[in-house]
């Protein structure tokens, strides 16, 4: 059996179903003999995932730069293709991501019209999820490592169009799917949740999760799901961009200049604990290193949280009360509203589920605009 069968299919895939995406950690920073990272032998906090991307780090990113017990993912860059007009090879993109990851997801024909700066649809659409399978079957004639898992990713907006995009790509050669919410509201999750519940039979990532109430229902469907999930998210990393440091009792971002030294949280988070005892002198000067320990420590609180909602899946009374403990009541209504969507298609049917909250899903549809910011990621914090 392979390392990757052995940690993510026996079980152990629960406890790390959060993939942090890589923002720039693979320079060496050191704090106190210590790596500011989590995927390397020295590194402060030692974690088992993480998602890079040959659009970003093609040139700087190598497999042995990560500890063999960690398990990496590898986007394929197709939506960076289209943001930024570059004509990337798919072939080329395969061969580095059998170089130098565990997990690729294939590189896919994004079905959206820049000019126009909206979703196409009917036969383009079908078009665009043709050109996307031919990709990946080109990837397969050339596949080498038995142990690579190569996933196939799913687009869409709504479960309609999930289903569509699927009906063409589908190929049992897949090691599973990815797939992705469009909106920003929790209940997005839930729609994709539903479709993944009706069609699919093999591990799901969900790509660019973001914010930490998605993350919940993501991991709230493995109640429900008997495959492997996982899903990525870059928001920790607002420590680096933002000076932005997550806090207790409400998971919350706080903003690191309106602190002083005499009004940080008591945390006992790996990172914390090297840089707190020098924290006064590190934000006096602006130290460089500080961004990406307030990340470090950030991505502790969401791995924390991960595993908490592991803990209560199967107790839904005392989930409530939790979730109430670290969100206003607004986000917190979303969030329940979402699990559920979920409850009930475990109890009543997926068709019934769809049926009975399609209004919902309705209200909910946002412009082409909204869609469009979300696509590239502007929600995604």
């Amino acid at each position: 059996m392979s390392k990757f069968e052995d940690i993510y299919f026996n079980g152990e895939w629960w406890d790390f179903n959060y993939v942090p995406v890589c923002c720039g950690f693979t320079e060496n920073r050191k704090i106190n003999s210590k790596d500011i990272s989590w995927f390397k032998n020295d590194s402060i906090y030692p974690y088992y995932r993480i998602l890079v991307n040959p659009f970003h780090q093609r040139d700087t990113w190598r497999r042995d730069m990560a500890r063999r017990d960690v398990l990496v993912f590898s986007d394929s860059g197709g939506l960076q293709d289209l943001r930024h007009g570059t004509r990337i090879n798919h072939i080329d993109v395969f061969k580095w991501q059998e170089r130098n990851a565990d997990v690729g997801f294939s590189f896919d024909i994004i079905p959206f019209d820049i000019e126009k700066q909206r979703y196409f649809t009917g036969d383009k659409f079908d078009d665009c999820a043709r050109q996307s399978k031919e990709k990946a079957h080109d990837c397969f004639k050339i596949k080498s490592r038995e142990d690579f898992k190569f996933y196939g990713i799913i687009q869409g907006d709504d479960i309609a169009s999930f289903e569509r995009w699927y009906d063409i790509l589908k190929d049992d050669r897949f090691d599973g799917y990815c797939v992705k919410a469009v909106g920003n509201d929790p209940v997005y999750v839930a729609i994709t949740s539903l479709f993944v519940m009706k069609r699919l039979k093999k591990p799901v990532h969900f790509l660019g999760i973001g914010n930490i109430s998605k993350s919940i229902v993501c991991a709230y469907l493995s109640k429900y799901y008997d495959y492997p999930i996982s899903y990525d998210s870059s928001s920790y990393d607002v420590g680096t961009q933002y000076r932005n440091y997550e806090v207790l009792p409400n998971w919350g971002f706080r903003i690191m200049k309106d602190y002083d030294n005499h009004v940080f949280p008591v945390c006992c988070c790996p990172a914390c604990n090297e840089w707190l005892p020098i924290s006064d002198k590190m934000i006096k000067s602006n130290d460089y290193r500080l961004g990406g320990l307030l990340s470090l420590h950030n991505m502790y609180r969401n791995v924390s949280l991960s595993h908490i909602i592991r803990t209560l899946l199967h107790d839904r009374e005392q989930l409530d009360g939790f979730l109430k403990t670290i969100y206003g009541k607004s986000v917190c209504d979303k969030i329940k509203r979402a699990l559920d969507i979920l409850d009930f298609a475990d109890k009543h049917g997926v068709e019934s589920a769809i049926k009975t909250y399609e209004p919902l899903f309705k209200t909910l549809s946002r412009s082409e605009e909204a869609k469009t910011r979300n696509l590239f990621g502007e929600y995604d914090v």
